[in-house]
């Protein structure tokens, strides 16, 4: 376990492509999989639970935020360690959750936006599902982002050591 948590959490070292590859991949499931079980939980409480729902969707966003923080954390620390053998600065790993960040901060403006004013975007007998959708692809497309900063990451070739 011990050298689980070191792999994916100490910044120390170098890493291979292959091993970065499956690493990231291991990791985007993980994400994939929380995903998908926190929306399915939400989903549940929403239209199957009849106590108090406001306290449990909170403990399941708080969990998800968690777990999301974590898996960022893991993979901007594995691209750092794969920066270091491409010879490069690892600070540029830092860019993936920023550029998600940044994302999500844009959506969030753009939801509050949408929602303080609903009827507007929408005539009267028309359907409203279709911004909602949009919404929602539009915070999706904020982690594929940052997947793909990491994966380009991953995917870049060694450079041969530099002769003295």
């Amino acid at each position: 376990m011990y050298n689980m948590l070191k792999f994916f959490f100490s910044p120390r070292g170098r890493i291979s492509r292959e091993t970065y590859v499956d690493a990231w991949a291991v990791l985007l499931a993980a994400e994939i999989a929380m995903a998908w079980l926190g929306s399915f939980l939400l989903m549940s409480l929403v239209f199957g639970y009849s106590g108090d729902r406001g306290s449990c969707i909170f403990l399941i966003r708080a969990a998800w935020l968690v777990f999301t923080a974590l898996l960022y954390a893991s993979q901007t620390v594995l691209a750092a360690r794969r920066l270091h053998a491409l010879g490069r600065s690892g600070f540029w790993a830092v860019l993936a959750p920023l550029v998600t960040a940044l994302s999500l901060l844009a959506w969030h403006v753009l939801a509050d936006e949408v929602e303080g004013s609903w009827a507007a975007y929408t005539g009267p007998g028309q359907d409203s599902l279709g911004l909602g959708a949009g919404l929602m692809l539009l915070a999706g497309a904020a982690f594929f982002a940052g997947q793909l900063i990491y994966l380009f990451i991953g995917l870049l070739k060694d450079r041969p050591p530099a002769r003295s």
